[in-house]
């Protein structure tokens, strides 16, 4: 889905803290004789994103202030979190960075404000278009650059899905079963759970967000029976987050609404044989990796099965029968600048490992070829 450039719906365009519902991004700088995803951010379309985050942290601030007593204010921003993520993202989740120095206006480590990033905006936007489908027009593939926040966004809209909706059910994949379940940010339900702040000690939601998930106002009493294992559940709307371990019969058996699958170039049992497993029992699979091929070359051929397929229907003048394919280079993200990226190859340099650097963040297949 080609856009010219990306919005979140909800969030004002005029007043004090001026034009926070468009986004800024690459697609800001016009490039005519680029093609859309090889367009590259400037110093100064770098800095607006940088403003642009900035008002929007001063407007949550207000927002949460102006909502925590006021329940009209509480109803209208209830309405306009269930009816789009970007906007219960951008005004009310948080992100966990366990990293100093990663952001320069934040280099501390912790929780911070999830300002959404330009592609994150994008992604979440061909979710919601994915869903328009089923399988596999209906599919994602996102090949990705390291430190893209790929995976934070899907679990983004995971948590929004299992708090507004109704018969929301979502298998979560990855290559270890640590990576889904165990209790560390680094897995999948960790993520989940600490946007709707489920997990202890984190910043979490408000709870007059809770109104339809727990009618008694009592959510945070009772916010760990919705955690149970390996499974989120909200057994009043039939919504269930369920983490799954990685096997040969991975996925076969339980059916859901979407399933995500994460680093899934990584799977030793490959990504091949857990889309057979899949194919019959969802609507929607979210594949998302970086360049990784020691256990086998699945991810890439499924990437570039989905490029052919998107190439030839073009020259048709047709719709693909295939995956939405989805590219975040590391030169999508705002703060990925020169200087980022001459420190990740000189750690790489210092560690003798170019090629993990040009797999990881260059997202090449054959480094060093």
């Amino acid at each position: 889905m080609l856009v010219s450039q990306f919005e979140i719906p909800g969030l004002p365009e005029e007043g004090v803290f001026g034009n926070l519902r468009h986004v800024p991004s690459w697609l800001d700088d016009d490039q005519e004789d680029v093609a859309w995803n090889d367009a590259a951010w400037d110093e100064g379309a770098r800095q607006k994103w940088r403003d642009w985050r900035k008002r929007l942290i001063e407007f949550r601030d207000w927002v949460h202030e102006a909502a925590a007593t006021n329940g009209s204010i509480q109803r209208e921003q209830t309405a306009l979190c269930k009816a789009d993520v970007k906007y219960f993202l951008a005004v009310y989740g948080w992100m966990f960075e366990p990293r100093d120095h990663v952001d320069p206006d934040y280099p501390d480590k912790g929780w911070r404000v999830w300002a959404l990033l330009p592609h994150q905006v994008w992604l979440l936007d061909e979710i919601v278009e994915a869903l328009k489908y089923p399988s596999p027009q209906g599919d994602i593939v996102v090949e990705k650059s390291r430190d893209m926040g790929a995976t934070w966004t899907f679990c983004g809209w995971s948590a929004h899905r299992w708090l507004f909706d109704r018969d929301f059910t979502a298998g979560l994949m990855s290559y270890r079963e640590a990576e889904v379940v165990e209790d560390h940010p680094d897995s999948m339900l960790f993520k989940v759970k600490s946007i709707l702040g489920i997990e202890p000690d984190v910043p979490g939601l408000p709870g007059w967000l809770f109104p339809e998930v727990m009618p008694n106002g009592d959510f945070f009493i009772r916010k760990k029976e919705l955690d149970h294992k390996a499974t989120l559940r909200q057994p009043s709307r039939t919504n269930f987050l369920r983490g799954e371990t990685m096997t040969k019969l991975a996925g076969t058996g339980n059916r859901t609404f979407a399933r995500i699958h994460d680093e899934a170039a990584k799977w030793m049992v490959g990504l091949r044989t857990v889309m057979t497993n899949t194919e019959s029992v969802t609507s929607h699979r979210f594949v998302l990796s970086s360049a990784y091929i020691e256990f086998s070359d699945d991810f890439k051929r499924y990437v570039d099965y989905a490029r052919e397929a998107h190439q030839r229907a073009s020259e048709r003048g047709e719709v693909a029968m295939a995956p939405r394919l989805i590219r975040l280079e590391a030169k999508l993200h705002p703060l990925h600048d020169d200087n980022w990226l001459i420190r990740k190859r000189a750690n790489a340099e210092a560690n003798n490992d170019i090629e993990g650097f040009e797999r990881e963040v260059l997202i090449n297949y054959r480094p060093g070829s």
